[in-house]
């Protein structure tokens, strides 16, 4: 919720009732679209909000780093923004991190860290591409791509394993490794570590592409 189109006034977590499997959702999804997200501090904790405070202070209270008083922020008697501290979980991060594996900072870091982009973002099916991510950090298992089209997996390709404690990979090859050309319509190149495909694998990352027919300039007529 924006006030005067200009600033947030609400965090998503109160505004979702702190239900932790709607926040995944959320972010999820938020991280699927186009352009850069935007993560206000503290909601990765899932903070809440004062809506006592005026305007936009509501949600610009103190970041919650512990337990201790005015959430470990600060050593002040009474800090500039009131700590929120009741009616809400306990959002801070220690507490957040000793509850593992469902909690809010361990999923919002997973989704944060866990990309694949194709270079350039447009080619020709035959074209040879540059696949690149990270994110996948089970450096034991290599990296699967399936081209699924139509809800069916058509191909699958192994990329080896992953590298780095960033769980890199970066490989150039075709970008669609078919003999004819692919059916024209919406194709999902699907990464995970799964040696077959598994449409709820995880980690998983979907890249959707969406094949048309090249249409070939018309050729100029003389008169």
């Amino acid at each position: 919720m924006q006030l005067y189109d200009r600033g947030i006034r609400r965090r998503l977590a109160p505004m979702l009732g702190g239900d932790q499997r709607r926040l995944e959702l959320a972010y999820s999804l938020m991280f699927t679209l186009p352009g850069t997200p935007v993560i206000r501090y503290g909601d990765e904790l899932g903070m809440g909000d004062d809506l006592s405070l005026p305007e936009r202070n509501c949600a610009r209270t103190v970041m919650q780093w512990s337990g201790e008083p005015n959430g470990g922020f600060t050593k002040k008697a009474k800090p500039h923004t009131p700590v929120i501290d009741e009616g809400q979980r306990p959002f801070t991060l220690r507490a957040q991190e000793a509850d593992p594996p469902a909690n809010s900072v361990t999923v919002t870091s997973k989704v944060t860290r866990l990309s694949v982009a194709q270079v350039p973002s447009s080619a020709a099916t035959g074209d040879r591409v540059r696949f690149r991510g990270r994110g996948f950090t089970d450096l034991t298992k290599p990296i699967y791509m399936h081209y699924v089209f139509g809800g069916k997996s058509k191909k699958t390709i192994g990329l080896g394993v992953p590298t780095g404690d960033c769980g890199l990979f970066s490989v150039r090859r075709k970008q669609f490794p078919f003999k004819k050309s692919p059916q024209r319509g919406v194709w999902t190149i699907q990464f995970d570590q799964s040696v077959k495909y598994d449409p709820k694998a995880s980690p998983r990352v979907p890249l959707t592409i969406k094949v048309q027919r090249k249409i070939k300039p018309k050729r100029a007529q003389a008169h």
